[in-house]
């Protein structure tokens, strides 16, 4: 948010909330915090936030999930804000500083909230009416940083102004330096050098095209008479994958897919809602598929050791041959010997095996050695083939989950992916501390399953692993066909019988396809795609969710296209 939105925002803040009781206070992210607001006919809920990217102050209708407990910084606005009336509101002129004033009926003077809103710089600051520091967002230590300390108990000072010229102070000899430094990036040179400026402000500027420096002061000039007199559209600009909040005075160029807002606020809370929880999605995504990737990657390093274990114990069952021909020698072998060469009978012709022996000990012990390791040998590979069993199942499982992952397009679908993965002990739980009298459990998200229409026929499609389970579970009956690419993770899909007899070719076609590119094999020209009656599809007992056993079935090659 530039100060160019910041001054319609605030003036709409004062305008609404001005008198207006606080109720309560929130922090549900680490630079955020929402202020409660109530008076007779209003409710308003004002966002605060310093995000390195984000930073705003606005109204918002928007919902953000709180945490458990509230945050130190949260505890000290509730003790100091609640019951409070917002009795002043003030921004510095081209910046994007904040000031609020609260006056409560039990202490003199104002409670100030400086709100800082320069991205990763910023802080929020609450200040006593004699001006020291009560608390702050982030609180910084003179070993931290040189610039300025944020304590409680120090005097609040202000952060010094950057090292550029202030907008209503731009002149011709400004505007010449900024043509001769760079004509062929005239907004980033703008956004360097004239404080009061934004990225979107100084591309708008840029796609002003002036041609001389006359023509660039006169522009500067006509903006800071904008700001001073609210000349100015507030809305955002679609273009691109993410709007941009911008401040369009009347003589610049309207940026493409420009949308204005009546009020500032929404504008703004448009845009904030959207990056901020666009953002955490892509965070939260990306945070899932690395974990799963380092669960797969752990469990397909043990397969390998595995298979390592089991080239070594297949060795058995020469150990037990050796023992068998050593039996038929006993009588021609002495203590001592390192090695015997004994006929063996059951190759034909009879061929000579040299057999390695401990000369320490006797030769009947040999012979129980050899014995000994081909029974070790024997039971170790029975084991080992069941940790393979169990390990090929982990992965399948860990892969599924993976794709999953990758295609999850909410925040719902990842957080039921993690809640499952944290469900079968893949990923680590939050602690999170129990509230008293509430011994039950929060219930585990519904499982996420996409219902489609194929010409009229009921199409299920897995959105997860529990959304695959629960298809096979509740979903699929006999007579339903079940589609599922052959090799690949990916989703389980059902299509329900209509009536007697089987769906058209077409339509198993079709159903074929949506399994194909709901899988690992979309973008492959042919792919093979498992179909079976539901019935025929057996969930295991014990299996990780979404793992099935299909006892009869067909394949059908289909082309996935542009699926």
């Amino acid at each position: 948010m530039d100060a160019f939105v910041l001054k319609k925002v605030v003036q709409e803040v004062r305008e609404r909330l001005t008198g207006a009781l606080v109720s309560k206070v929130h922090q549900p992210g680490k630079r955020e915090i929402v202020i409660d607001f109530w008076k007779p006919g209003v409710t308003a809920k004002l966002l605060i936030s310093t995000h390195p990217t984000l930073s705003t102050l606005h109204l918002t209708e928007g919902t953000l999930p709180n945490p458990p407990s509230p945050p130190r910084f949260c505890q000290s606005l509730r003790k100091h804000l609640s019951g409070a009336r917002l009795t002043s509101i003030e921004e510095k002129d081209f910046d994007r500083h904040v000031r609020l004033g609260f006056g409560r009926k039990d202490a003199e003077g104002e409670i100030s909230l400086i709100c800082e809103l320069y991205g990763r710089h910023g802080n929020i600051i609450l200040v006593s009416p004699d001006g020291t520091v009560i608390n702050a967002l982030a609180l910084v230590t003179a070993e931290e940083t040189r610039v300025r300390e944020v304590l409680p108990g120090i005097p609040y000072t202000p952060l010094p102004p950057l090292p550029k010229r202030p907008l209503p102070e731009v002149d011709l000899s400004l505007c010449e330096e900024i043509f001769a430094e760079s004509w062929d990036r005239l907004s980033r040179t703008l956004l360097e050098k004239v404080h009061g400026l934004s990225k979107e402000i100084c591309s708008l500027i840029e796609g002003a095209s002036p041609s001389t420096p006359e023509e660039l002061c006169e522009i500067l000039s006509l903006l800071a008479d904008s700001y001073r007199k609210g000349d100015y559209r507030v809305g955002l600009s679609r273009e691109g994958k993410w709007p941009r909040l911008a401040a369009l005075p009347p003589f610049l160029p309207q940026p493409a897919g420009f949308e204005e807002f009546p009020s500032p606020s929404r504008a703004a809370d448009v845009f904030f809602l959207t990056r901020y929880l666009g953002e955490q999605f892509q965070s939260s995504k990306s945070n899932l598929i690395q974990a799963i990737r380092k669960r797969l990657n752990k469990a397909r390093r043990r397969l390998e050791n595995v298979m390592s274990d089991v080239a070594k114990l297949e060795k058995f069952e020469e150990q037990g041959k050796y023992g068998e021909l050593l039996k038929g020698a006993l009588h021609s072998i002495r203590r001592g010997q390192k090695e015997v060469t004994v006929l063996d009978y059951s190759t034909d012709p009879p061929s000579e095996v040299t057999i390695p022996l401990d000369p320490a000990l006797s030769p009947v012990e040999n012979m129980y050695r050899f014995f000994r390791l081909y029974r070790k040998g024997r039971d170790g590979l029975a084991i080992k083939e069941k940790i393979i069993s169990s390990v090929k199942d982990e992965i399948e499982y860990l892969e599924s989950a993976l794709y999953h992952a990758e295609h999850a397009g909410s925040e719902e679908e990842v957080a039921e992916i993690r809640e499952e993965l944290e469900e079968s002990g893949y990923l680590r739980t939050p602690k999170k501390k129990k509230r008293r009298g509430r011994g039950k459990e929060k219930p585990l998200r519904p499982p996420s399953v996409e219902k489609l229409d194929l010409s009229g026929h009921v199409l299920y499609v897995g959105k997860s692993n529990r959304g695959n389970d629960h298809i096979i579970r509740h979903l699929a009956k006999p007579g339903d066909l079940w589609f599922h690419a052959v090799g690949y993770p990916g989703s389980h899909v059902v299509l329900k019988r209509s009536g007697p007899g089987s769906p058209p070719e077409e339509i198993i076609e079709e159903a074929a396809r949506i399994a194909a590119s709901r899988s690992a094999a979309r973008g492959d020209t042919r792919v093979q795609v498992f179909v079976a009656d539901a019935r025929d599809v057996i969930r295991v007992p014990g299996k990780k969710p979404g793992l099935v056993r299909v006892r009869k079935y067909r394949t059908v090659v289909v082309e996935t296209g542009d699926m």
